[in-house]
């Protein structure tokens, strides 16, 4: 009698699992970007290599936008319309946040938004992960302090209707305030490297005497080291010397502080945000709750950098 209980605890246990298993199958989620960066790139592998690893059996399905609002729009329509579970979307544009939360609430999706906040939507009623971007141009400017207390800064913008673009730089704008760094020109890269290269290239030519660069992303940091280079400048923070400075913490950024030239990057957790996005979808799609988490960043120097490959 004993040997039958055990057999059939254990066959419901098989069943169970079966049964979970089966649903977890035909769970189906988006994983759409607007915006593809460096940083992006890595991010999307490490949230599928975390799904591969820890939700097998769920499907992804992912799609670029390339930047193109309307054609992020018809991505979700055309998913929804085919059915979809949940959808991760780093929106390509926070001006049409509206009307696409609209959509996936009035079809009952259940969404995620990652890396840039949906700021057009009230605060409350939708989810988001994402670095906490307020402690960004906070950090960059004490590693600046630590050697240098006055000069010459100029600040590589992101995409201008991006508020990671806004709290980056205000925050750097902010924290210099009460100092005696003067910011002498601001102009938005785009986050792209080949952008702030030329716009570099053009502050070196109008005879400029920069010794900061506050960028904000590693991207355009690594392009603007480019032109200095180019120009015969040298980089570090002695007098003359420009420093550079990142945000992102990706291989080619992180490549340069072991090279020499680029000072410091504010590390975004890649791995950890791939997890949380990851974990919260799921649950999301389980439980229909709301949440927001904030990553708070890192500085990386050239003084810890093996301590953070580990």
């Amino acid at each position: 009698m004993r040997n039958l209980l055990l057999i059939l605890l254990f066959l419901g246990t098989i069943n169970c699992s079966n049964k979970q298993e089966s649903s977890e199958n035909k769970i189906k989620i988006a994983l759409i970007y607007g915006i593809n960066t460096t940083f992006i790139e890595t991010l999307i592998n490490d949230i599928n290599d975390y799904k591969e690893s820890n939700y097998p059996n769920i499907t992804f399905i992912e799609l670029n936008a390339s930047e193109d609002t309307v054609k992020q729009q018809s991505q979700i329509e055309t998913l929804i319309t085919q059915g979809i579970d949940g959808i991760m979307l780093q929106i390509a544009n926070t001006g049409i946040a509206s009307s696409i939360d609209t959509y996936v609430k009035a079809n009952n999706i259940p969404t995620l938004y990652y890396n840039i906040r949906p700021t057009t939507l009230q605060e409350g009623t939708y989810s988001y992960v994402g670095m906490n971007e307020k402690s960004v141009g906070y950090l960059q400017v004490q590693e600046v302090l630590k050697v240098r207390d006055r000069g010459n800064a100029v600040i590589l913008l992101g995409d201008q209707n991006n508020e990671s673009t806004l709290l980056r730089t205000s925050s750097v704008m902010q924290s210099l305030s009460n100092t005696q760094i003067k910011i002498l020109a601001t102009a938005y890269g785009n986050w792209y490297d080949n952008i702030a290269e030329s716009i570099m290239e053009k502050w070196i030519n109008l005879n400029n005497n920069i010794d900061i660069v506050f960028s904000n992303n590693d991207d355009m940091a690594v392009g603007s080291i480019r032109a200095i280079e180019r120009a015969g400048k040298k980089l570090g923070t002695n007098n003359g010397e420009i420093m550079v400075l990142g945000v992102d913490a990706t291989p080619n950024g992180i490549q340069s502080i072991k090279d020499g030239k680029m000072y410091a990057t504010v590390k975004q957790d890649g791995k950890l945000e791939a997890k949380i996005i990851v974990d919260s979808i799921v649950d999301m799609i389980n439980n229909n709750k709301n949440r927001t988490v904030l990553i708070e960043p890192e500085v990386i120097t050239i003084e810890n950098i093996n301590e953070i490959e580990k």
